[in-house]
This record gives structure tokens, sequence and C-alpha cells, in this order.
């Protein structure tokens, strides 16, 4: 082996080949430096725990219980960044199924190849089958403020379950915010988190559950009902607790605040 070495060094060809790779390798990234190219993504974090979510500011919904997961589902789940809220829409009638709802909120930031979770895999596990649904979108033009483009993707999503009484069928409503932009697919995600452009890279997945009481709501009232507490929960995240990357990058040089500003 060390014969074999030092004939391999005593190669003018050799040495050429492992100078030119030395250099290459060197050359890649000084380009990206210059070019502002980044491979391999900072974490982005939080201005604010989502635990401390402002409930208030979420009124007429008032919160009716708060879910910790185990160790061993938060260690599934990837992250202890998330709010898992059963809450009640106390404007809505008493036996309007959109009533009750599951908030539950992930972040995620600073994973390599992070896979985001969805509720067409998620819900498929639990022992649910798929029952319909598909893509939308509604405006929402008080985004503006924070430099977001006004139309709210979504994913709306019936499953069904067989019960003792009755079957269960929840309505789940997704979107995620990801690198100051709003998707509702998931490679919508994986692309905006792969962006060689952006040196911080994170996404969050705001999910809407209905179905949590005896009556089970139709997909469109569900959709109605999500767009309503989105019109709460969205505002309040993008301004007080996800990153603006921008800002955040201008942070580094030392001037701006890492928040959102209003336009």
């Amino acid at each position: 082996m060390q014969d074999a070495l030092k004939l391999a060094f005593r190669s003018r060809a050799f040495l050429v080949c492992a100078l030119l790779l030395g250099l290459g390798a060197i050359s890649l990234q000084a380009s990206a430096r210059w070019l502002e190219m980044y491979f391999r993504k900072e974490a982005a974090p939080l201005l604010k725990p989502l635990k401390y979510l402002d409930q208030e500011a979420l009124a007429p919904y008032t919160v009716l219980q708060k879910r910790l997961l185990q160790p061993e589902e938060e260690e599934s789940l990837g992250t202890t960044e998330y709010v898992n809220w059963i809450m009640e829409d106390t404007s809505a009638e008493p036996d309007d199924p959109g009533r009750l709802v599951h908030l539950f909120i992930t972040y995620y930031t600073g994973l390599p190849d992070q896979v985001p979770h969805v509720p067409d895999v998620c819900y498929l596990g639990a022992g649910y089958s798929p029952a319909g649904g598909g893509a939308g979108s509604f405006d929402m033009p008080e985004l503006a403020e924070y430099g977001y483009d006004t139309r709210v993707p979504y994913r709306a999503l019936t499953f069904i379950k067989p019960g003792d009484v009755q079957d269960i069928r929840p309505v789940v409503v997704y979107t995620f915010g990801v690198n100051n932009v709003l998707a509702a697919e998931r490679n919508r995600v994986r692309k905006e988190m792969a962006s060689i452009r952006q040196r911080y890279a994170y996404f969050s997945k705001v999910e809407l559950s209905f179905g949590l009481g005896p009556e089970q709501p139709s997909r469109d009232a569900a959709v109605e009902a999500a767009k309503k507490m989105l019109r709460k929960v969205l505002p309040l995240l993008i301004s007080q607790h996800w990153p603006d990357l921008d800002n955040l990058e201008a942070a580094e040089e030392g001037r701006v605040r890492p928040s959102h500003s209003a336009a």
C-alpha cells in the first residue's frame, strides 16, 4: 500500500489531477460565496416560541384544552415547537359542527432534507381512509402589509374511520408558511427549502381539524370555518412568530431588527 502511494505521488499526472481537484473545490466555494449561493441552510429561529401564541387575539376562539405530546411523539414529530390546542368558536351556533376545531401548528428549521409531515399520509397511518378532497385558495388582503402574497393556498381533505356508533369523518384543512411565502403542496415546500438563494430556511404547518363533536361537518362548511380561523391565526404567526428571512439576513449585518415590518 505504501509503495503504491509513493508511486502515485511520483506520478506527474496524479499530482496535476490532485492539484486541479483542489483548485476546483476552492473555486466552487469561492464562486458560491460570490454569487450568494447557499447549499447548506442555516437555522432561522422563531421570533417567539409558538406556545406563546396570543390567545386573546384569537377571539372569538377560546382554548378548551392544550395538549402536550409525549416525548416519543415529539421525537416522531421531529420538533418541540408546536401548538396542539382544542378550540371553540364562541360566535358559532351551538349545533354548528365547525364550532370545535383542533389547531395544530408545527415549526421546523436547521434540519437537512426535512420532509414535511402532511395529513394525507399521517391520517392513513392512524387508521383513517381518504374520502375525497383537494386544493383551493382564498384572498387575505391584510397579508400584503407583511410583504406576503394575498392568496392563501390550502388543502382540504375528508377522512373516514369506522366508529362504535357512527363513522368518524373529520375534515382537515392545512397550509404551510415557508421562507416568507405560503404553500399548500409538500413538493412546493421542499422546493422553497432547497432554493440556493436562501441562506436561512424554515417551514411551519398550520393544520385545522373539524368534526370533533357528534355532528360531522361537510367539507365546504369546514373550509369556510377554516378560512375564518386562518384570518386570525396567520397574521399572528407572520407578525409575532415566524422569522422574516430578509430582515434576518440584514440583522446579521447589524442593519435592522429581525421581524416583519408593515408596509
